[in-house]
C-alpha cells in the first residue's frame, strides 16, 4: 500500500450512491454534507440541486469494510470485527477493491480492515462459462455424490494454477474418480 494516488470517485452511471453535494442555483456554491442541506450556507437560498453523479462501484464496495466496523463498534463494542484475519476476492478484485478496501480502512477508522487476502480462482465448466452464470451447472452436493469428495477435489487440483481459473468438465471429473478407486 505505497504510493497510493487519488483515483476518481465519480463515473457516469445510472445508479449508486449519489455524490453529497449540492449545487446553489443563485450564487453557484457547492455544498457538500453529510444530510442534506435546506439552505446555501453563503446567501441562504433554498434552491440547492444534489450533484446528479454517483461514487463508483469500487469506491462503494470499499465502504463495505468501514460499514462492517461501524456496526459491530456500534453493536458490540470497540474492535469485535476490525481487523478481520483474512478477505476472500476472486482473481480481478485484489488490485481495484481489495486495495481500496484497505484505503478506507486506513483513512476511516485508522486501521487495515484485514492483514491477509485469500485470492482465489473461478470455476468454470468446459466451456470457460463461470458456472454460477449458468445455473450452477455443477452442483457441489451432486457432484461430490456422483464422483466422491476426492475425485472433486483431484480433478480441481489438476487443474488450478496460479493466476488461472479452474475449469471443471465431467471428463475430469471421471478420471479422477477411477484414479481415486
Amino acid at each position: 500500500m505505497y504510493n497510493i494516488r487519488d483515483w476518481c470517485i465519480s463515473r457516469q452511471l445510472w445508479w449508486g450512491h449519489r455524490i453529497p453535494a449540492w449545487h446553489c442555483q443563485e450564487c453557484h456554491e457547492t455544498v457538500v454534507a453529510r444530510e442534506t442541506p435546506s439552505i446555501c450556507p453563503r446567501c441562504g437560498s433554498a434552491e440547492l440541486v444534489q450533484d446528479t453523479d454517483v461514487l463508483d462501484t469500487w469506491f462503494s464496495s470499499a465502504l463495505l469494510a468501514v460499514l462492517h466496523a461501524r456496526l459491530a463498534r456500534k453493536d458490540l463494542g470497540s474492535g469485535h470485527l476490525l481487523p478481520h484475519v483474512a478477505a476472500h476476492h476472486r482473481l480481478r478484485h485484489p488490485v481495484f477493491w481489495v486495495a481500496r478496501m484497505i484505503m478506507m480502512g486506513l483513512e476511516f477508522m485508522g486501521e487495515a480492515p484485514f492483514h491477509q487476502v485469500y485470492i482465489h480462482a473461478l470455476v468454470r465448466d468446459a466451456r470457460a462459462r463461470r458456472c454460477q452464470d449458468q445455473g450452477q451447472r455443477h452442483r457441489p452436493l451432486v457432484v461430490t455424490e456422483k464422483y466422491g469428495t476426492d475425485a472433486i477435489r483431484m480433478a480441481m487440483l489438476q487443474c488450478a494454477a496460479p493466476g488461472t481459473d479452474i475449469v471443471l468438465t465431467e471428463a475430469r471429473m471421471e478420471s479422477s474418480r477411477a484414479f481415486c478407486q
